[in-house]
């Protein structure tokens, strides 16, 4: 932004960069790219300071992996942030110059560290073994083994890679507790029972990988001891290919958009995909305490025009719930005719 502008030539000029990025983006160039998240990745392996990502001008940008001295004594950790085709080109109108400025397909906040409690690992044991046999014994569970040892699949399936699926040994007051962890230990044992049909099917083995920046080492210790290897941001990402099913459910973070951008995996269970057009597109505005609020129309995991596209080269069928349903409105897609689409990620 030009200091020497108006106003509305910072408009105009935001409109103008969005018109030209949206043109790139349906044309097919990256928002995230697997060369990006690689570089990332061996950056924060270095254990640098900063760490260097492009934006999307292929302007260098530079990241803070450690906190200087003179902020909080608190301990801060750093945290990937991931950018929606969505939250580049429908951004805040409270602000609607500063749309070319949010142009970081990936960057790094320094947040502080959350404490919270946790469940030692023998009852966080036995909180997930209930669970387990909860879901092993439901219709869903039945119904899943059913469907996925009769599919039909072009690939063997290597492993299972599943993103944001909570902190297993979660702590806290009642209520809250059981929700938290009866979806979070339910979809841990489905993505073991998704493995182990595979298993059963191909006679090899299926790898478990699991990626959630919120895993204490408690979690990764448990989760470990239970058939996984947890992943740092973004090796979960960097693990996916084309024999990889990927498991995610209501993340954070734009999941679907970052595979749809590095690699199409052998099969997807999560959130529907809608069609074009279902989604709302403006903001909405609250007062609370006479303060503005803004709402953005998309979700964190939103479905943009290239997510659509590759589901389309997928068959899908819904994925099984019970009564108590903890995985929400998910669907399974099987990617079809991958022998005859070596033009496609």
């Amino acid at each position: 932004m030009d200091a020497g502008q108006t106003y509305e030539e910072d408009i105009r000029e935001a409109n103008r960069w969005i018109e030209e990025f949206t043109q790139s983006y349906a044309m097919g160039g990256p928002l995230h790219s697997r060369q990006m998240l690689e570089d990332i990745d061996r950056q924060m392996e270095e254990g640098n300071e900063y760490i260097y990502i492009d934006d999307l001008k292929g302007q260098k940008q530079k990241n803070r992996t450690t906190a200087p001295p003179e902020w909080s004594p608190r301990p801060r950790e750093a945290t990937l942030h991931y950018s929606s085709f969505e939250s580049v080109v429908n951004h805040n109108p409270e602000w609607p110059q500063m749309r070319p400025w949010v142009q970081h397909p990936v960057w790094i906040s320094l947040s502080p560290l959350q404490f919270r409690e946790e469940h030692s690992l023998a009852d966080t044991h036995r909180i997930f073994g209930g669970w387990q046999d909860v879901w092993q014994k439901s219709e869903a569970y039945r119904s899943l083994k059913q469907h996925l040892m009769t599919a039909h699949l072009d690939t063997t399936i290597s492993k299972v890679v599943c993103f944001a699926l909570g902190p297993p040994s979660y702590k806290g007051e009642k209520e809250q507790e059981e929700y938290q962890l009866g979806r979070s230990h339910s979809q841990y044992a489905a993505a073991l029972t998704i493995a182990k049909i595979f298993e059963d099917r191909f006679g090899s083995s299926v790898g478990c990988f699991a990626q959630d920046p919120i895993y204490s080492e408690r979690d990764k210790a448990f989760l470990r001891s239970i058939g996984f290897t947890p992943l740092d941001d973004p090796k979960g990402f960097l693990k996916v290919d084309a024999q990889t099913l990927v498991l995610s459910i209501s993340p954070n973070v734009p999941v679907k958009q970052v595979i749809a951008d590095i690699q199409w995996p052998a099969a997807m269970v999560c959130n529907t995909v809608k069609e074009g057009g279902e989604e709302k597109k403006k903001w909405e505005e609250f007062l609370d305490n006479d303060r503005e609020i803004w709402i953005a129309p998309y979700s964190t995991d939103p479905d943009s025009p290239r997510v659509r596209e590759m589901v389309e080269h997928y068959n899908s069928m819904a994925f099984p719930t019970n009564e108590d349903d903890k995985f929400g409105d998910l669907t399974i897609y099987l990617r079809k005719n991958l022998q005859q689409r070596g033009d496609l990620l």
